[in-house]
């Protein structure tokens, strides 16, 4: 909570950390400014991305990366929140639980978005149920 413009249990050095880190990240830069915030290499990067993302294989290889890191993200965090309370801090205390709820949400997105864009499996199942069947009828035939 905000105290004296203060959030409690930050010292000074650790409150313009915090305020600092808005800046430094570039986040906020990029969200603003667009692609004139990034130096070159992003740049160079953000090029690729838009390649990438140009056809309906490479952005589905996009999100099935993206899925991936979100899990992970997921996963470290629950593993880093399972030690915290095993060595007895209070879960009230490890400031990544709060936010717990945010990963599980970006997770979740993420999942539904790739399993409406990725392939039917029974549709696959169909498709060689059919080849066969052609197959078949023209094994017959000969």
């Amino acid at each position: 909570m905000p105290k004296n413009n203060k959030i409690e249990g930050l010292n000074e050095a650790e409150l313009q950390q915090r305020q600092n880190a808005a800046r430094s990240h570039g986040v906020f830069a990029l969200r603003d400014r667009g692609e004139a915030a990034l130096d070159e290499a992003g740049r160079s990067r953000y090029a690729e991305l838009k390649g990438q993302v140009n056809t309906r294989s490479g952005a589905l290889e996009l999100l099935k990366e993206h899925a991936a890191r979100e899990i992970l993200m997921f996963e470290i965090a629950m593993s880093y929140i399972a030690s915290k309370k095993d060595e007895g801090v209070d879960l009230g205390n490890i400031a990544i639980y709060t936010r717990l709820p945010a990963f599980m949400n970006s997770v979740s997105r993420t999942l539904k978005d790739l399993i409406t864009l990725l392939p039917d499996d029974k549709d696959v199942i169909d498709e060689v149920k059919i080849l066969n069947s052609l197959k078949d009828k023209s094994d017959e035939t000969d």
